[in-house]
């Protein structure tokens, strides 16, 4: 086998894509069969690749970059976003819109053609100016409408790139170590693969280690492969056994998973499923656990479509009143009171009632509610990135908010996963500092020393290794960190673990039986240098200590190793370290004559693992994050259990418990139990759950020590399905190993860990912490409950301003005869409270008081008896104010009567006055709008840049068209002093929230609340108005942030827990 590169690269590599891909057809023993008659065997492959299996390709960059243009690109493109003229084409298949605009159009026209008659004028072209001003109000609101979602889209697609960015994989080059992302790999390159790999493309393994693979990804069923027979590894499967090496021989779009996706008829886009599988079906005791990708979380989306369905067509009943109520009162006026008879310039009266009719339709439909949901969460997940959380699944945003429950690892979520061995007992004697171990070094016989020195560099994961130090002048750990924390242990003494692995390299090791959580130990065996077999063992007290029968005494000698003496250590040693948090390891060794192995290899682990020699026990330290007890404090506080699933004991769980603040001291209530002992309370004898046991246990559950993948995921499905309250339990899990790919999936919320996190772990979750930090959780939670709040913010704010302009528009025209706000001037209000209100109210940031508030629940009202205060409170507040202003404005300010049936047809000041105030009404109401229940609604806005550009921009705006656009917008110029009495009316809804929010939200009806189900998407939305854009909504939020692989990956849940 080709063990060594050239010192320089020669770009003649033989092979063709083709040829390599050719060979990736294959499956099973075959395999090896077209490998031989192509290539003569993998070690002449592996030799025309210009590679090698123990140093990989030699990395420099010419290198990579000719493999890279002779082979492809790791890369499986994407769906680029659409162009922004496919979404102005969206927006223009509102029919509403188009026949608004063709109305304007026919007022242009008639307009011009037939001027209007005012106060006695002839030849005034009102019509067309207006017609002008309504089709411009439309331009910019269809370019508005086609921006906004244009950006939405763009921040998923970059958040898509940045999810690509973060999959690493573990590569050799030159012999070094690397962590690049599996966009880098290319074809050559060698390939570190691990329990929990997501196999970054196709090649063959050169090394095994009992490596099993599910290649569901591939088959589309359940398919677990050992790679002790077939050699060949296909990306997308992943290792769900054992390690080994591969080499990389197909990438991209030459890979087998991208070419059977993409010749499918059925899939013209690449689509692929992925199936997370463990093995061992028999060891599932529950039900089933098969399960649908949470698709009804999305319960905050569904109760607004429900609010504009049922708005939607209220909507057009107002329409259709509102068309009634004008043209009965022209009709009425012209031909009854006036008894005029029909003119052609009459058309343009009718005309003008149908627009107006059409813009209170657009008005009253709460379109932008759906917006306003896929906007902020689009907004949410760009800045949880740059909190260190990555969203893939956006739809568990808003489930985030409703969280009641967490159950959370230990290891780097609540401690730092920066492991380093505290305490050890060697020689039947306790070390602590450094220095003693030193001195234990130079007084222990030479054999007894190097044999635990190559124990501890051999039985550990060889992806485990010390790297340089950091700005922290720490030196960094990659790999597991249990193993690196062994290694490091090593520096102590003086020694480094690579002179003795490579003395050892992982092709000569006879057998590796990894680390499970059944296992609860990991073991290598390996040719001793006298002909013989070494057995090192490393793993938990309560497993290796029984199986010892000798120990290691302080001069090196053998000792037998009694029921007693096991006695003795645990409760002068082990016990004593447990309570101080630390982690126990035991480290074994056997020694196996060559006669006596031949015939051991054959037998089971569990054969083996007997008659041991112990050669010490090490306490590991994994210090709790200095911020985890307030980020929990903060969880009790807002209603949040939190509780510890661990793999850790009982003694050492509770004490980490008891630090996190997870378990009080003087709490005589909390429960702490081990997998066994939960187990065996939940289950009845025929091992089915027993459901009140289960309920009766839960409130008090702290801790589930010795806990296993199958046990975490009892106790998460438990707690979902428990009614101990009666609104349910909303329950997040954070995960990191390949075996808990499960229960994330399963969870209505699962967090993975960036750094330690495995790529199954990654894939089925559905949020990615950067930082492995507990801490983040709480900042997603906090997000999730802003969203809910965003939702309710808006509501408040675009209910008050569509009610207040619909009973204007209605009871006004009903009065005057013509609708007070012309149809550009209710067009410049829906802009304000549609998609500049979207943009204003959804760029802000979560408040901490959110985490004051218990969980809302699934099934809350969404229309609460605040939400109603508040909304009815500013719109009777508002009508009032608009309704004095049109009949007593005149006599107050001294201006001519505007809405006297004789001139309502030209600008008055006086009917400027009232849209002005109407729309700065809107204004101060808009930052009433950004707190529901906080009287300080200046809270953080000086962060919020983009509410403070919009409202000052508004307001400008506002000012221009009162002082320039007078035709278009039919309105005139005003002095100083009516701009005053405008902005005081305005600001007055300040004064007038403080007063709202002294009335007690129980002055409305409890029976009032509403919308508590949802309804599903697509479901009556579409007949009132165009379904553009709740498709383009679709497509850019309800669709997740997948895969790496292929943007649309989903896991499907058809798993079995090892």
């Amino acid at each position: 086998m080709m063990d060594e590169v050239d010192s320089g690269f020669k770009p003649n590599l033989t092979n063709t894509p083709e040829m390599l891909v050719e060979v990736m057809k294959s499956r099973g023993a075959e395999a090896a069969a077209v490998i031989e008659e192509k290539f003569g065997d993998v070690q002449h492959l592996i030799h025309e690749l210009q590679t090698s299996v123990s140093r990989g390709i030699i990395g420099i960059r010419e290198e990579v970059m000719h493999r890279r243009e002779k082979f492809g690109k790791n890369f499986m493109p994407l769906e680029p976003p659409r162009p922004f003229l496919e979404y102005l084409f969206c927006a223009l298949k509102d029919w509403v819109i188009l026949i608004l605009f063709i109305g304007a159009l026919l007022s242009v026209i008639l307009g011009a053609v037939f001027p209007e008659k005012c106060e006695d004028q002839d030849g005034l072209a009102v019509a067309m100016y207006e017609g002008i001003g309504i089709m411009s109000t439309i331009v910019i609101m269809i370019l508005l409408v086609a921006f906004s979602d244009y950006l939405k889209e763009s921040h998923f697609h970059s958040l898509q790139f940045k999810i690509n960015r973060e999959r690493k994989v573990k590569i050799i080059r030159g012999g070094i170590v690397l962590d690049l992302l599996a966009s880098e790999v290319v074809v050559g390159d060698l390939c570190l693969l691990n329990k929990g790999t997501l196999i970054p493309a196709d090649g063959v393994v050169v090394q095994v280690n009992d490596l099993l693979v599910n290649e569901s990804a591939l088959t589309g069923k359940k398919s677990m492969v050992s790679k002790e027979i077939d050699p060949l590894v296909f990306c997308g499967t992943h290792v769900v056994n054992g390690s080994g090496k591969m080499i990389v021989l197909a990438v991209g779009c030459n890979t087998q998973i991208y070419k059977s996706n993409n010749q499918s008829p059925s899939s013209p886009t690449t689509t692929i499923t992925f199936k997370a599988v463990f093995p061992d079906e028999e060891d599932l005791n529950i039900n089933s656990v098969s399960f649908d990708h949470k698709e009804d979380n999305a319960m905050l989306q569904q109760k607004v479509n429900k609010v504009e369905v049922a708005l939607g067509y209220i909507s057009i009943i107002l329409a259709i009143i509102t068309i009634l109520v004008l043209v009965i009162h022209l009709s009425v006026h012209t031909f009854s009171t006036q008894g005029k008879s029909f003119e052609v310039s009459l058309v343009n009266e009718y005309i003008r009632s149908l627009i107006i009719g059409f813009v209170v339709l657009i008005i009253t439909v709460p379109e932008a509610l759906s917006l306003v949901v896929s906007s902020c969460l689009a907004f949410c997940v760009k800045e949880m990135y740059y909190d260190k959380a990555l969203v893939r699944h956006v739809d568990m945003l808003e489930t985030m908010g409703n969280i009641t429950n967490i159950c959370c690892n230990k290891t780097g979520v609540l401690t730092q996963n920066r492991m380093v061995v505290q305490k050890s007992y060697i020689g039947e004697k306790v070390y602590v500092s450094e220095g003693d171990l030193r001195q234990f070094k130079s007084s222990t016989p030479k054999n007894m020393f190097e044999d635990l020195c190559k124990a501890i560099s051999v039985n550990t994961s060889y992806s485990a290794q010390i790297l340089e130090e950091g700005e922290d002048n720490i030196p960094k750990q990659s790999g597991d960190r249990i193993d690196a924390a062994l290694l490091q242990y090593l520096f102590q003494f003086g020694e480094y673990y690579q002179s003795w692995r490579d003395d050892y390299p992982q092709s000569k090791l006879i057998k590796v039986f990894e680390f499970t959580p059944d296992r609860k130990c990991m073991s290598t065996i390996i040719n001793d240098d006298h002909g013989g077999y070494h057995v090192y063992s490393k793993g938990a007290a309560e497993v290796l200590l029984q199986h010892c029968s000798h120990v290691v005494g302080i001069n090196g000698e053998l000792k037998e190793f009694t029921k007693e003496d096991v006695e003795n250590l645990s409760r002068d040693v082990i016990d004593q370290w447990q309570k101080e948090g630390l982690r126990i390891l035991c480290l074994t060794t056997k020694y196996i004559s060559f006669e006596d192995g031949e015939e051991l290899l054959k037998k089971k682990e569990s054969e083996i693992l007997s008659s041991l020699t112990l050669q010490g026990i090490v306490g590991i330290n994994d210090p709790v994050r200095e911020q985890v007890p307030y980020a929990i404090g903060q969880c009790q506080r807002a209603g949040i259990t939190v509780r510890m699933v661990t793999g850790d004991n009982v003694i050492t769980a509770t004490s980490v418990a008891v630090k996190c603040g997870i378990i009080n001291k003087s709490d005589e209530e909390s429960y702490v139990y081990d997998g066994k002992e939960f187990n065996s309370y939940i289950h009845d004898p025929d091992k089915t759950i027993n459901t009140d046991r289960f309920n009766t246990m839960l409130p008090k559950l702290c801790v589930l020590a010795r806990a296993t993948p199958l046990d975490k995921y009892v106790l998460v499905k438990g707690m979902m399905e428990s009614h101990v309250k009666s609104a349910g339990e909303i329950v997040a899990v954070t995960g990191s190993g390949a075996n808990d790919g499960p229960v994330l999936r399963m969870a209505d919320v699962g967090f993975t860990m960036g750094v330690a996190g495995t790529d199954i772990a990654k894939e089925a979750s559905d949020v990615i912490l950067l930082n492995d930090d507990f801490s983040s959780i709480v900042s997603a939670i906090k997000w999730g409950r802003h969203i809910y709040h965003t939702v309710l913010k808006f509501m408040q704010f675009q209910f008050t301003v569509c009610w207040v302009a619909v009973i204007v528009v209605i009871f006004g025209a009903g009065l005057v005869g013509r609708s007070p706000l012309v149809a550009t001037q209710l067009l410049w209000i829906n802009l304000i409270m549609d998609t500049l209100a979207c943009f204003a109210l959804t760029r802000d940031t979560p408040i901490d008081r959110l985490m004051n508030y218990k969980p809302y629940g699934r099934h809350k009202p969404l229309i609460s008896r605040t939400l109603l205060r508040n909304v009815i409170g500013h719109s009777v507040y508002q009508l009032v104010v608009i309704f004095l202003l049109i009949f007593k404005g005149s006599d107050w300010f001294d201006v001519a009567d505007g809405f006297h049936s004789e001139t309502l047809c030209m600008p008055t000041q006086h009917a400027s006055m009232v849209f002005t105030t109407f729309v700065l009404m809107q204004l101060f109401n808009e930052i009433n709008a950004r707190m529901l229940q906080e009287r300080n609604v200046f809270l953080g806005v000086y962060k919020n840049f983009a509410f403070l550009i919009i409202w000052f921009g508004q307001l400008a705006m506002q000012i221009a068209i009162v002082e320039l656009f007078h035709s278009a917008f039919h309105v005139k110029g005003m002095d100083l002093y009516q701009w005053m009495w405008c902005f005081f009316l305005g600001f007055s809804e300040l004064i007038w929230a403080q007063i709202i929010f002294t009335i007690p939200k129980d002055i409305i009806p409890e029976a009032f609340r509403c919308i508590a189900v949802g309804t599903p998407k697509g479901r009556g939305i579409a007949y009132y108005r165009s379904s553009s854009r709740v498709e383009q909504q679709d497509s850019g939020v309800v669709n997740s942030l997948l895969s790496p692989l292929d943007g649309v990956l989903e896991i499907v849940e058809d798993c079995l827990l090892e």
